[in-house]
């Protein structure tokens, strides 16, 4: 269980995160005893306050802010002060914010243990799904814990509203692409980021944001990956960018939010007005935007809850996968739910993403696509 430790050097922000996880797992647990829902509500109390005081004495104190830098100054830090702190002790979890696009945009960031002051790592962005926010993207992956252990910055922004515009009718009108620029740039100012490794993901809405950042913002990332989500044929038609993007794809076939033959979905958890093409569908035209030329190769798992398809031959060294989940819902296997009998979202997710850096896909011989990339660098 996440425990909560209240200790003066905490920020306000963290703490209240803590708190969340801790009551997250706890119930998680509690509720997987082989008891009686109605015996498990009633000693959730004084479980919750037992597992409150363990972690008090038990966790070690957080990682200090260096002098001169406080919680307040890196929520809406100056230039001046965000370029020396990349080069300075790093708190490992932190809110913090930015204005873009006359808008104040918030952003959970959790930075590994092992991170050195001047320190060049990967970055992961993960976008949370409708009604949701950073901090439960990050309660329900797991991508905290596998960054400590292979050592990247993983950031949780979060939408307006609880959600991702991804419609033209949508109720906000806010260029996500250009926030992205905003956000990685401001993080490039608090935290030294191998710019060859900016990687993207999320999950549902979430999911539908980062295909669509594919299309409209390809040149600082080196790849992207998707869950419960697709690509709405109105973003097809308008994908301007020729840049060859590499992208993963994780569907389960019994879908109902994001139906695998495509139709129409709920629009509170995926956009207004879309149009839903079939997961397949969305496969192929990842597969003919790249140019990738060879036949798709199948994998089935000997228990058959999983089939990938993939497509590796394509412009630029990128390549097109996708993992139908057979009879899986509108879930993200794994992470902090634990064990799932598909696969371990996060890891998967990771595998993928180390295989590709934009430097890469710059020198791949056949970049006849991916001249514009190289040259963005």
């Amino acid at each position: 269980m996440g425990a909560l430790c209240l200790q003066p050097t905490q920020s306000f922000s963290y703490t209240v995160f803590q708190l969340y996880s801790s009551i997250t797992n706890l119930s998680r647990l509690i509720m997987n005893f082989p008891l009686p829902k109605h015996v498990l509500i009633k000693l959730f109390p004084a479980a919750l306050l037992l597992g409150l005081a363990a972690g008090y004495h038990l966790q070690p104190e957080p990682q200090e802010l260096s002098k001169g830098v406080t919680p307040q100054s890196l929520a809406s830090p100056s230039a001046q002060s965000m370029s020396a702190s990349a080069h300075q002790p790093a708190q490992t979890d932190f809110v913090g914010a930015l204005s873009d696009q006359g808008q104040r945009r918030t952003y959970y960031l959790h930075t590994p243990p092992s991170y050195q002051p001047g320190q060049s790592l990967p970055l992961v962005l993960a976008f949370h799904e409708s009604e949701g926010q950073g901090k439960d993207m990050a309660a329900h992956t797991g991508l905290n814990q596998l960054a400590n252990q292979k050592g990247f910055l993983v950031v949780y922004p979060d939408g307006l509203n609880a959600k991702w515009n991804v419609s033209e009718q949508a109720a906000t009108k806010e260029d996500n692409a250009a926030f992205v620029q905003a956000l990685i740039a401001h993080l490039g100012q608090i935290r030294v980021i191998d710019r060859q490794r900016i990687y993207a993901t999320g999950l549902s809405n979430g999911g539908i944001l980062v295909q669509k950042l594919a299309c409209e913002n390809p040149g600082q990332i080196a790849a992207f990956a998707t869950v419960a989500a697709l690509l709405p044929e109105q973003f097809q038609a308008k994908c301007q960018s020729q840049t060859p993007v590499s992208m993963l794809m994780i569907n389960g076939t019994a879908d109902a939010v994001v139906p695998w033959q495509g139709g129409a979905p709920p629009a509170v958890h995926v956009g207004r007005n879309l149009s839903i093409p079939s997961i397949p569908d969305v496969f192929s035209f990842w597969q003919k935007h790249n140019g990738c030329s060879a036949p798709v190769t199948v994998q089935q798992r000997a228990d058959k809850r999983v089939t990938t398809s993939s497509y590796t031959h394509c412009q630029s060294g990128s390549d097109v996968t996708l993992m139908a989940l057979n009879g899986a819902s509108h879930i993200w296997p794994g992470g902090g739910y634990g064990q799932s009998s598909f696969l371990d979202t996060s890891q998967t997710i990771w595998s993928f993403f180390e295989r590709h850096t934009l430097a890469t896909a710059a020198l791949q011989p056949n970049a006849t696509k991916g001249q514009s990339l190289s040259a963005s660098q």
